[in-house]
């Protein structure tokens, strides 16, 4: 599976559950997403681990950049001119840098989202099993 069809799956299975009703008594049903859930965590931990450490290198690669262009700025003519050239690609790193955050930030969300739906789907199982079937 791709990145983006675990991410899809997930958010497509907590919608479901967040839609789902407190009275829904399908325990078969509950089970199975819940199954899915559990497979797809598999699936998020390492895009989650993933995306932190892909943030993580754009995050130290801007500041190299920009600590090279504050270096040749200091220099003479020909560096001031390298220097200014530069800043084209700090705004890339930048770009980047903000593209890498926004993809950690929602894995995390997704990962967030997954454990919490997790555990509610865990009790709404668990009271639905102790519940006698009138």
């Amino acid at each position: 599976m791709t990145n983006k069809e675990v991410l899809d799956e997930v958010a497509q299975v907590v919608e479901w559950y967040n839609q789902t009703p407190e009275s829904f008594k399908d325990c078969n049903t509950l089970i199975h997403k819940r199954k899915v859930l559990a497979t797809m965590s598999f699936h998020l931990a390492p895009i989650t681990a993933l995306a932190d450490k892909y943030y993580l290198q754009c995050q130290n690669e801007t500041k190299r950049i920009k600590a090279q262009v504050k270096h040749q700025a200091k220099g003479t003519g020909v560096q001031k001119e390298a220097a200014m050239r530069m800043n084209e690609a700090v705004l890339e790193a930048e770009r980047e840098e903000g593209e890498a955050l926004y993809q950690k930030v929602s894995s995390r969300r997704h990962w967030e989202a997954l454990k919490e739906v997790l555990s509610a789907m865990n009790s709404h199982i668990g009271r639905l099993k102790q519940t006698p079937d009138l």
